[in-house]
C-alpha cells in the first residue's frame, strides 16, 4: 500500500515490458493514484477501492465507501479474481 509501492512495481513491470516486447503487464493498486502515473506502452492498472488502516486501533475499514471491512474486502477480492480471469496471465 502507498506510492512507493506504486512506483517500485511500475519500475519493475517498465523492465518487464522492455526486456520482453510482447509482454502486457497489469498492475493491481490499492491506491487511487496508482492509475495517476505516466504507464509505459505494455503497462495498465487497476484501482481497487481503497482501505484506511485507523492510527488508534490499528484495523482497516473503506477509506471512501459506507461499507463494512467484510464487504470491501470480497469486493477486492472479486476484482482481482475477474481481472485474473479475464487478463489470463
Amino acid at each position: 500500500m502507498g506510492l512507493g509501492h506504486v512506483r517500485r512495481n511500475l519500475a519493475l513491470a517498465q523492465a518487464i515490458v522492455e526486456r520482453h516486447a510482447d509482454a502486457s503487464v497489469l498492475l493491481v493498486s490499492g491506491t487511487h493514484l496508482g492509475g495517476a502515473f505516466r504507464m509505459p506502452a505494455g503497462v495498465d492498472c487497476i484501482t481497487l477501492p481503497a482501505l484506511g488502516k485507523h492510527q488508534s486501533t490499528g484495523a482497516y475499514s473503506a477509506r471512501h465507501l459506507a461499507c463494512p471491512i467484510d464487504d470491501i474486502v470480497g469486493l477486492r477480492a472479486q476484482t482481482i479474481r475477474a481481472a485474473l480471469e479475464r487478463f489470463d496471465p
